[in-house]
């Protein structure tokens, strides 16, 4: 069964930067597709495996460690 799954991110809360970086590490295990449009970034996860809606929670989770990380950097 596939699974697919969108989030969109304000730009304004979320770095470009450390997007790009968690959607590299996510891609390891699942299809990652990020665009951008209007100060928002969209993640779009496919997975035959897990459920994406999981895959997107946990990157959001992921990505506030990231920032969370750079700020104590």
């Amino acid at each position: 069964m596939r699974h697919e799954e969108s989030m969109s991110l304000n730009l304004e809360l979320y770095s470009l930067k450390i997007i790009k970086v968690a959607a590299e590490e996510y891609s390891k295990f699942c299809k990652v597709n990020l665009s951008q449009s209007s100060g928002r970034a969209v993640c779009t996860f496919r997975s035959h495996d897990i459920p994406a809606d999981l895959i997107a929670l946990e990157f959001g989770n992921y990505l506030i460690e990231l920032m969370q990380q750079g700020e104590q950097a």
